[in-house]
């Protein structure tokens, strides 16, 4: 679809949702060439969030 539009396909990012915490798969996403990794939070309270937050920063440090 995206060569019949004229866009390059290598141009296109990608996105997975739903990905787990897991260091292993986030290294396979980001080797396969996935771009972004959106991530949801609960509705809860600060207490409640910030691990996740903390959690998924360290992920990213792990990941760089």
């Amino acid at each position: 679809m995206a060569k019949q539009t004229g866009r390059d396909p290598a141009s296109l990012p990608i996105k997975i949702f739903r990905v787990p915490d897991v260091l292993g798969q986030l290294k396979f996403c980001r080797d396969i060439g996935v771009d972004r990794v959106p991530f949801s939070l609960p509705a809860e309270v600060e207490d409640r969030i910030l691990p996740i937050l903390d959690r998924w920063a360290e992920l990213q440090r792990q990941l760089s």
